[in-house]
């Protein structure tokens, strides 16, 4: 009761940040300023004694709750606007200001006031001219795509029409909006009150996304991260129908197309779309047609027929995002492995200490090939065969050299890379020793 006490004084003495000097310390590089402006922002708008619940009459708390919704509107368009800003940090730190923003505009609303049904965002919305048929959440869209979309011809001073913007300023608008979505989806206001988000408003939020992995090969990666991550959400709701139905459309069945260009990014989204389709044991619903193909098998790996040539697109990231692995064998591992907490607590230690590990599956998510068969293929295929180009006719008939030109640094990068990681898996010695760490790559 103490501390309830001690905590509720403490919240009603802090003073933060001056309101609109927030805005410029959450551009910092230092995260802890960042953290704090975040605070003293949302501590402005939201905290209970700034709605009038202390007011002597009613009309004294009308005025402080137009005030609020004067402020929080402003900081809405303003934390919308700063997702485009190339200044220091500003993307992170408006972002994560504005995830934490929407969570409690949707949460809460005023307290003492014939609206008080009515959430923050819902007062925002019709201060700022939101149509009446549109929920909250799509409004918020709008604004979103409003704010990161660069307008093709606008007038200057002079009057004179300026056909498109700058490409940084493009760019800056790009990530914006990728930023953007990613702060809607951490959240969690899709799904208010733990109702399934609408199907239009998942699908317009991937569609975007899509739009922006199409936009340039540079930003490839970074939408299909997160699309990656929107997609999870979308799953850990337990919107298991959502899911199935977004990847039915027509959009996503022609993005995995046999035709398309496939890169390593599709096939990241392609894997982890299959894991979260088939994550539930008991699951016995077909995949979705675009993912009925099995992708990762021995056969794709030794370059046979496949949607794709799924070899020569896993050894091709050594170039790719050099020095660093590229997102796909994330995606490749977690195919292939799962997730374990193991108890590394020690003999003397008496706190309770547990890690993560992957532990290789018995069976795989998707296909009729054993996850130690298709990781030998990996090996012997991509690593040996394909980054180092090492004669390993003694090994296997069924593998080649296939590749006359040299080995570059970012190749023999990448394999020590992908062997290192191999390692960290839980594999067994036997594996290990005949496979992972042969003498033709240690």
């Amino acid at each position: 009761m103490m501390s309830e006490e001690k905590t509720s004084k403490a919240e009603s003495t802090f003073d933060g940040l001056p309101f609109m000097d927030t805005f410029y310390s959450l551009s910092s590089n230092d995260q802890s300023e960042r953290n704090y402006a975040a605070y003293s922002l949302l501590h402005h708008l939201f905290h209970r004694e700034m709605k009038g619940e202390n007011a002597s009459d009613e009309s004294e708390i009308e005025s402080n709750i137009e005030v609020e919704i004067k402020d929080g509107c402003y900081a809405f368009t303003r934390l919308l606007n700063g997702l485009c800003s190339g200044r220091a940090s500003a993307r992170q730190g408006y972002a994560s200001c504005l995830s934490s923003f929407l969570k409690l505009s949707f949460q809460s609303g005023p307290l003492e006031t014939d609206s008080r049904k009515k959430t923050w965002m819902d007062l925002f919305k019709s201060q700022l001219g939101g149509s009446e048929n549109i929920t909250a959440a799509e409004f918020v869209r709008q604004q979103l795509l409003q704010c990161t979309s660069k307008s093709e011809n606008s007038k200057d001073i002079k009057g004179v029409v300026n056909r498109g913007g700058k490409g940084s300023e493009e760019r800056d608008y790009m990530f914006g909006k990728l930023f953007g979505i990613l702060a809607v989806a951490r959240s969690g206001t899709l799904a208010v009150n733990n109702v399934d988000p609408a199907f239009e408003l998942v699908k317009g939020y991937s569609l975007d996304l899509l739009e922006l992995y199409e936009y340039k090969k540079w930003m490839r990666e970074s939408a299909t991260h997160a699309l990656k991550e929107f997609l999870t959400f979308v799953s850990a709701q337990d919107n298991a129908a959502t899911l199935r139905k977004l990847i039915n459309t027509p959009q996503f069945i022609s993005f995995f197309e046999p035709r398309n260009n496939w890169t390593a990014e599709k096939i990241a989204v392609y894997l982890h779309l299959q894991m979260l389709c088939t994550k539930e044991p008991n699951d016995n619903k077909e995949l979705p047609y675009a993912l009925k193909t099995s992708l990762l098998t021995v056969s794709s790996l030794e370059g046979n027929d496949a949607i794709c040539n799924v070899k020569s697109l896993l050894k091709n990231t050594s170039s790719i995002v050099y020095p660093r692995c590229h997102m796909v064998w994330d995606s490749v591992w977690a195919f292939l492995a799962e997730e374990s907490i193991v108890d590394t607590t020690g003999k003397k230690s008496k706190r309770k200490n547990s890690k993560i590990i992957r532990v290789l599956r018995n069976k795989a998510p998707v296909g009729n090939d054993a996850p130690k068969d298709i990781l030998e293929a990996l090996v012997n295929s991509v690593i040996v065969n394909g980054l180092l180009c090492t004669d390993i006719g003694d090994l296997s008939d069924k593998y080649s050299l296939d590749d006359s030109s040299g080995v570059t640094h970012e190749r023999r990068a990448l394999a020590l890379s992908l062997v290192h990681q191999l390692c960290d898996l839980k594999l067994s010695c036997t594996l290990i020793e005949q496979v992972v760490l042969h003498p033709k790559i240690v």
